[in-house]
């Protein structure tokens, strides 16, 4: 598998430089630092609460930095329009905030808005989008009449679309069934195969092996808690079970013999 180490020298997409932030007086990020490179597959971990989604939100240019700096292409995101944060960034978020009874199709178009192209081009992109993301069939559907799980599906068509250089993903798996969960995070690997860069949310360690399998790269983990830094580190380091063991309060171990590589939690005794 390809490291972060052989992309260690090229310029970052985006970069976070000693960021603390809150809202409302309460603090959200203490002195946060992270540098995303082309093609880089990134997994933020720590229990609820942590500031793994004020991250993503922070990235998006949804919150203010108090000190410190956020750059996607070199530049300040603040400074940038919404069509140039759109062609660097697409969030999949962890659950939709669209109320709209919108047919499908036309959702995923809204996503092409970055793009002056015919419509025809637009419904085009969608349509391989929907496929992408095995939703090819709900292209005539109505947005508020789909479940849970197919609304997933369709939002991961909107992130595609977009057709940015980095995909945020907040909780991917959350409404999938197992069998669903796995194909997503397998679908996380294919695209950071092809080139995107990734930076994904996630409370499941063993699904990250199913998207650096697919990936053929070795992803980056970095654990929060309380809005700080408590590790990074790649996921192959003989490191990241005792690392996973503080974040959690748990025991961790990686079972031997699997791959991907699989992890097991298990209370710390007198805990």
């Amino acid at each position: 598998m390809k490291g972060a180490r052989e992309s260690a020298n090229d310029p970052p997409l985006l970069s976070v430089r000693n960021v603390n932030a809150s809202i409302g007086g309460v603090p959200l990020l203490h002195d946060l630092t992270l540098t995303v490179r082309e093609g880089d597959l990134v997994f933020l971990l720590g229990p609820n609460g942590a500031g793994k989604s004020s991250v993503l939100r922070l990235l998006l240019g949804r919150i203010i930095p108090e000190t410190g700096s956020v750059e996607l292409g070199g530049q300040a995101i603040a400074r940038l329009s919404g069509r140039e944060r759109a062609a660097g960034l697409a969030y999949l978020p962890q659950r939709s905030t669209i109320v709209e009874s919108m047919y499908v199709l036309d959702l995923v178009v809204a996503a092409r808005y970055r793009f002056a192209e015919p419509q025809r081009a637009s419904l085009a992109a969608a349509r391989i989008a929907l496929a992408d993301a095995g939703a090819a069939a709900l292209e005539n559907r109505i947005w508020t009449t789909l479940s849970g799980g197919e609304q997933q599906r369709v939002s991961l068509a909107v992130l595609l679309a977009q057709d940015a250089k980095i995909l945020l993903f907040d909780e991917p798996a959350s409404h999938l069934d197992p069998a669903q969960q796995i194909e997503i995070y397998r679908q996380i690997g294919r695209l950071n195969k092809g080139g995107r860069s990734i930076v994904c949310v996630t409370h499941d360690i063993n699904l990250i092996g199913r998207a650096a399998a697919e990936s053929g790269r070795v992803p980056k983990v970095l654990g929060l808690r309380d809005g700080r830094e408590q590790f990074s580190c790649e996921s192959v380091s003989p490191q990241l079970p005792t690392h996973l063991s503080d974040l959690f309060t748990l025991e961790v171990r990686r079972l031997p013999d699997l791959d991907p590589a699989t992890f097991i939690f298990e209370p710390r005794a007198g805990g």
